[in-house]
């Protein structure tokens, strides 16, 4: 994998935390395969060791992609580029001359759609990376034409 993932420090945690309850989590099911195994019956017809099996190998594979994402992980620090869209910074934006809305702009993982906060590489702010004020972006999504105007931009804080 040579993808670099673009973290804030508090990103960084995040993913660090999800590795630990992964971590915490494939214990916990290694710890049941020999009870499962025991009160099943005969390994070639017992359904609970099967299913166990596939969430132990589940875990692993999760845990195995985070794993691959914080060894590609840079830590930035938010833009510093006053009045241009990037991480760390807090945009708002008008979709086809509607409502304004604003997003948060923050890096790999740090989405929440409650919250307005988008992570760099989410398609929205793939389109707005790097805009300024007044700029004016043309988009096609799934046959829709849409016009983003980036209306502000400031930094977090």
């Amino acid at each position: 994998m040579n993808t670099k993932f673009y973290f804030t420090s508090n990103g960084y945690q995040l993913a660090q935390t999800r590795i630990t309850n992964l971590e915490g989590r494939l214990r916990e099911l290694q710890a049941l395969v020999t009870e499962v195994g025991d009160t099943g019956g005969q390994w070639h017809d017992n359904s609970a060791y099967d299913h166990l099996v596939i969430d132990i190998r589940g875990v692993n594979k999760m845990l195995a992609d985070e794993h691959a994402v914080l060894n590609n992980a840079i830590i930035i620090e938010p833009n510093n580029v006053i009045g241009e869209v990037g991480i760390g910074t807090v945009v708002t934006i008008s979709i086809n001359d509607g409502d304004m809305e604003d997003f948060e702009v923050l890096g790999y993982g740090e989405s929440d759609a409650e919250k307005n906060k988008i992570a760099y590489n989410t398609p929205l702010a793939r389109l707005i990376m790097r805009a300024k004020p007044g700029d004016v972006i043309h988009d096609t999504t799934r046959k829709q034409k849409r016009t983003i105007k980036i209306i502000s931009v400031k930094n977090r804080g």
